[in-house]
């Protein structure tokens, strides 16, 4: 539980550091920001690892809202530029949800298949008390069927 509080912590600390970054440096430097729009995909991925989906749409949420504003600033006026930085925080958004539901998915499967090993122990246990106990029962129900046929002796 520990583990997953320090994640939480680390990728909302690592979000704000890539903003803070992001905001800080000039406009005019666009290869930085190109850095770090791509840089948002750390806390993207992080956030599925230990969360799941909840994770993954939370992360994506905290860093389309934290790097829209500075889409919004900084708009040059033409759809083609701003598709071009607004794409990858989509592609973003498609990546959280699909590492969430695998990590998810990943995870249904780990349980299902312990819940199965678990039945099939179960059931090993129970083949060997139903053994042990047919061996029993057959060796009375031969004793059983010889006194009854009279061929054993019931006196001493």
């Amino acid at each position: 539980m520990a583990l997953k509080k320090y994640t939480a912590i680390f990728i909302v600390a690592l979000t704000l550091l890539i903003t803070y970054l992001h905001y800080s440096t000039a406009v005019a430097v666009h290869a930085l920001h190109n850095i770090y729009r791509e840089l948002y995909y750390i806390p993207v991925l992080l956030g599925p690892l230990p969360y799941g989906l909840t994770g993954a749409l939370l992360s994506y949420v905290l860093v389309f809202f934290l790097y829209l504003p500075y889409v919004i600033m900084t708009w040059p006026g033409s759809i083609l530029n701003e598709t071009n930085r607004l794409l990858p925080l989509l592609m973003q958004g498609l990546f959280a949800l699909i590492a969430g539901y695998l990590v998810d998915r990943e995870r249904r499967q780990r349980i299902r298949a312990e819940r199965d090993r678990n039945l099939a122990d179960v059931g090993r246990i129970a083949t060997v008390i139903v053994h042990d106990l047919k061996n029993h029962l057959i060796v009375i129900s031969g004793f059983a069927k010889r006194i009854k046929e009279g061929k054993g002796k019931t006196e001493k």
